[in-house]
């Protein structure tokens, strides 16, 4: 476990982020950075599969955290994220979006609906705390999981985006 920042109570830490060149505007790009550590095989770069939005990528960076995780065995995760929006999503929202049926209090459609029901199966396994970080303010895994973020939005082609308007958007 030497490749993995451990705290004293156990959890494996990892920093997520998401990024969204030009979100809600045509053209936008977005893509999601996993940092463990320097070095770690488990950091990921990638763009994001679907719409090109910066909630969108911080889900997507969360899940593909727990999936890491899950893959190297690792049972306690602490997840350092610069998004509120996703930490509220995992922690309040998503349950009460489940008990309306997948609606918003003013009775739309839940977006993001999709991504949110993978997150909730790769975070299923784990326990998991989650710590809201500053973006932009010098702590230095969080700019490592933005550098691996930016650079995921290079690699982000429209062809990766679906169409899933008819079932959650």
């Amino acid at each position: 476990m030497g490749e993995f920042i451990v705290d004293t109570d156990g959890y494996t830490v990892v920093y997520t982020d998401g990024a969204c060149l030009s979100n809600g505007k045509n053209g936008a790009v977005a893509g999601i950075g996993v940092w463990f550590r320097g070095g770690n095989p488990y950091n990921l770069s990638q763009p994001v599969i679907g719409r090109a939005t910066n909630n969108n990528a911080e889900i997507q960076a969360i899940t593909a955290a727990a999936n890491q995780a899950n893959i190297a065995g690792i049972r306690c995760l602490k997840i350092f994220t610069d998004s509120q929006f996703a930490i509220n999503c995992a922690t309040k929202w998503i349950y009460t979006w489940k008990k309306n049926g997948w609606k918003t209090q003013d009775g739309r459609n839940v977006i993001n609906k999709s991504e949110l029901q993978v997150m909730e199966m790769a975070l299923e396994p784990l326990n998991i705390k989650f710590v809201h970080v500053n973006s932009h303010q010098g702590n230095y895994g969080n700019q490592e999981a933005d550098r691996l973020a930016r650079a995921g939005c290079e690699k982000y082609k429209p062809e990766y985006y679906y169409d899933s308007s008819s079932s959650d958007d």
